[in-house]
C-alpha cells in the first residue's frame, strides 16, 4: 500500500505553478459615474472651470430648498432632507466634474478645416491650463469616426490637440488622456487608433500610456459579425493594451436598426440587449463600461423669465421634471451595473450625483451591518438577518461602500471606524485581507 503522507517537495512544485496575485487597481481610481460632453466650438482656456461653475450654479437655481430636493430626487425613508441636500452642495463643490470629454464628433458637427484647425489648438490650450481644485478627474477628447471618409481629418484633429497641448505645457497626470473613438465597425479603426496614439507618445517623447483609448459600440458590427461572433471582445487585443473603457450609444445604434425617432430610448428593447452584450463584453476584456445619454434636457422654455413670475414657475417645474426623469434613469442604471453614463447638461450632473447619493444613503445601512457580519465571521459565509453573504456578495458590498467614499456621498473615517479598519485599509486592500486588519478579533 503506497504511503499517503503528502510530499512537501511536491506540493510546493505544484503551488509554484500557479502566477502571481496581480495588484488591485487603486480603488480611488475607480471610474467615474458621470461624463460630461460638450462641443469643441465651446472650449478655450476656462471653459473647464466655467463648467464647474455651471454645475453648482445649477444646484443654486434649482435644487434651492429642501422641497425643491424632495420634489427632483425624493428622499430615502428616514433621511434628512436638510442632511442629503447639504451632503449634495458640498458632493459638488469639492468635485463638480468627474470626467469631460471634448467632442470632435456629433455634438461638434460640420465644419471647415480651417475652422476644425483652430478649435483644436484652442481645446489643446485649454486641456494644458494649469488645473485647480474643480479640475475634473478625467479629460479627453472623441474625434470623427476612423472611416475611409473621416479617418484623416479625425487623425489631424487629434495629432492639433495633443501638438497644442504639450507645447502649452501638458504633461501626463495620474490618470492617463483619454482619446474617444466613435462609430466602429472594423477591428482595423481600433489597430489604427492605437497605433496614432503610440506615435504621437514617441512623437513628444511621453511615457508609454500616457493615451488611452475608449471605443463606442453604436453600430450592429460592433456586436455581431457575420459568423455570428460578438466582435468587441477582440477590441482590446486589436488596441495593443491601451483599451480603456467600452461605451454605448444608444441613438446611433437604434437608428441604424430602423428605430424611428418617436420610439427611441435606452429602455427599448433592443437597448437592453445590446447593453447587456456590451456589459459581458466589457467584463471579459477587463475594460470599463459606459451607458448611453438620456436626451432630456434640464432647460426652461423662457430664457428671459422674471422671478416669481408665472414663466419662472413653469421654467422650475420642467427643469425639475426633467431632472427627476434623469435622477430614476441613473438609478436604473446603477441597479443594472452600469456605474457611469454620459451626460449632456451641466444640470444633468447635480441629477446624477444626486441618485447616487440618495441610492447610496437608502442600502447604506444594510451594506455596512452586512460587511460588518462578513468580517466578524473572519471573511467566511455569514448571515446577516434574511441576508446570507459570501465572497462574491461581499465583493459587491465592499464596492459600494468604496465608491461611496470616492464620490463624497459617506465619510471613510466613520465607515473605517464602524468596520474596525484603518481607512487606507478600507480603500485598498483586498477583501479577503480585511478580517486581519480588523482592530478587534473576529
Amino acid at each position: 500500500m503506497s504511503d499517503s503522507t503528502p510530499n512537501p517537495d511536491r506540493l510546493n512544485g505544484l503551488a509554484a505553478l500557479a502566477p502571481e496575485p496581480e495588484a488591485g487597481r487603486d480603488a480611488m481610481t475607480t471610474q467615474p459615474s458621470g461624463t460630461l460632453y460638450g462641443g469643441a466650438q465651446r472650449f478655450k482656456v476656462g471653459t473647464f472651470a466655467k463648467l464647474g461653475e455651471q454645475v453648482q450654479s445649477f444646484f443654486g437655481r434649482y435644487v434651492d430648498s429642501d422641497d425643491a430636493f424632495v420634489a427632483c430626487f425624493g428622499v430615502p425613508t428616514a433621511a434628512s432632507v436638510a442632511s442629503l441636500r447639504e451632503r449634495l452642495r458640498a458632493s459638488l463643490q469639492r468635485a463638480p466634474l468627474e470626467d469631460v470629454r471634448v467632442d470632435f464628433e456629433d455634438g461638434y458637427g460640420p465644419h471647415g478645416d480651417d475652422e476644425e484647425d483652430a478649435h483644436a489648438r484652442l481645446v489643446g490650450e485649454a486641456l494644458a491650463e494649469k488645473r485647480t481644485s474643480g479640475w475634473p478627474q478625467r479629460t479627453g477628447v472623441r474625434v470623427r469616426a476612423l472611416e475611409s471618409g473621416t479617418a484623416k481629418r479625425a487623425l489631424r484633429t487629434l495629432a492639433l490637440v495633443v501638438d497644442t497641448m504639450v507645447a502649452s505645457g501638458w504633461r501626463p497626470g495620474r490618470e492617463p488622456f483619454r482619446v474617444t473613438i466613435p462609430k466602429v465597425t472594423h477591428l482595423q479603426e481600433i489597430a489604427m487608433a492605437a497605433r496614432a496614439l503610440e506615435r504621437l507618445e514617441v512623437d513628444h517623447g511621453l511615457p508609454e500610456r500616457s493615451f488611452v483609448l475608449e471605443a463606442m459600440v453604436e453600430t450592429p458590427e460592433a456586436l455581431l459579425d457575420r459568423e455570428g461572433r460578438v466582435p468587441l471582445v477582440l477590441w482590446p487585443s486589436m488596441a495593443r493594451g491601451r483599451m480603456s473603457a467600452l461605451h454605448f450609444g444608444a441613438f446611433d445604434y437604434l437608428s441604424s436598426l430602423g428605430v424611428p425617432a418617436r420610439s427611441q430610448s435606452l429602455d427599448h428593447s433592443a437597448c437592453l440587449h445590446a447593453r447587456a452584450v456590451l456589459a459581458l463584453g466589457a467584463s471579459r476584456a477587463g475594460v470599463e463600461v459606459s451607458d448611453g445619454t438620456f436626451l432630456e434636457i434640464p432647460v426652461g422654455p423662457h430664457r428671459e423669465a422674471i422671478a416669481g413670475s408665472l414663466e419662472d414657475q413653469e421654467n422650475q417645474e420642467i427643469v425639475q421634471r426633467a431632472l427627476r426623469h434623469h435622477a430614476e434613469r441613473v438609478r436604473r442604471q446603477l441597479a443594472e451595473g452600469y456605474a457611469q453614463g454620459w451626460d449632456l447638461h451641466p444640470g444633468q450632473v447635480v441629477s446624477r450625483r444626486a441618485a447616487l447619493l440618495t441610492a447610496y444613503v437608502e442600502g447604506r445601512d444594510d451594506v455596512l451591518r452586512r460587511m460588518n457580519g462578513f468580517l466578524s465571521a473572519g471573511a467566511r459565509a455569514a448571515r446577516s438577518g434574511t441576508a446570507f453573504d459570501d465572497a462574491a456578495s461581499a465583493r459587491a458590498l465592499l464596492a459600494t461602500l468604496r465608491r461611496g467614499v470616492r464620490l463624497g456621498l459617506d465619510d471613510a473615517d466613520l465607515v473605517a471606524a464602524f468596520l474596525g479598519l484603518e481607512v487606507d485599509d478600507l480603500l485598498r486592500a483586498p477583501l479577503l485581507e480585511l478580517p486581519k486588519r480588523c482592530r478587534r478579533s473576529p
